[in-house]
């Protein structure tokens, strides 16, 4: 290899290099200005044709009223989940859509904040509260607290009927059934659970 060979290569190598350089500044850049953009949440798309019916449903939030400015967790803020779902309530009504706000379980946090969480969840309209097994132990102060709200526990398989919240609308019936945690290990549990949401199959939608 020629002297003028190796400089060449070393030009291309370092030229290599800076090109790296700039890729990785780039991306640390890209990621700082991510991490900094304020959270929000996403934008709901309302279909052309108003559907007929509508389920918010919110999960998981663990107590939470405000949480803190980590990246990735503003959007779970109890006002904003509230803005979102107020607002697209009141758009789709404006459309005649029925709309039914549903809390899907583990909403049970710290005990000093469960009266404030289901108070917001009225003033929010909230139709249904549904239970985990989480949330179920805490049910009595639950209950006390509920102000109206419609509580759904879970199957047991002791119960009859099976628990259900029922939205109606002028063209529609959907059975919501919180079937909580079923017991995959017990075979007559599951038979009983079959039989149940076979007799809710036949007329209304099953959810």
């Amino acid at each position: 290899m020629t002297q003028r060979n190796a400089q060449q290569r070393m030009e291309r190598l370092g030229l290599a290099g800076a090109i790296i350089l700039v890729l990785i500044f780039v991306a640390v850049v890209l990621h700082h200005y991510y991490r900094q953009r304020p959270s929000v949440p996403p934008q709901v798309q309302l279909p052309k044709e108003p559907p007929v019916v509508m389920l918010l449903i919110t999960a998981n939030r663990q107590g939470k009223l405000e949480v803190c400015g980590c990246y990735g967790k503003r959007a779970e803020d109890l006002s904003r989940v509230a803005s979102l779902l107020m607002t697209t309530t009141e758009q789709a009504q404006r459309q005649g859509t029925k709309v039914s706000i549903i809390e899907a379980g583990d909403f049970v946090g710290d005990p000093e904040g469960l009266s404030y969480l289901l108070r917001a969840y009225q003033h929010i309209g909230y139709q249904c509260v549904a239970l985990s097994p989480w949330d179920a132990r805490r049910f009595p102060e639950i209950q006390r607290n509920a102000n109206g709200l419609r509580l759904l526990p879970f199957f047991t398989g002791s119960q009859t009927p099976l628990p259900l919240f029922r939205v109606q609308g002028k063209e529609v019936k959907v059975n919501i059934v919180n079937l909580g945690q079923p017991r995959l290990s017990d075979r007559q549990f599951m038979q009983r659970l079959i039989r149940s949401l076979r007799a809710l199959r036949s007329s209304p939608s099953l959810l």
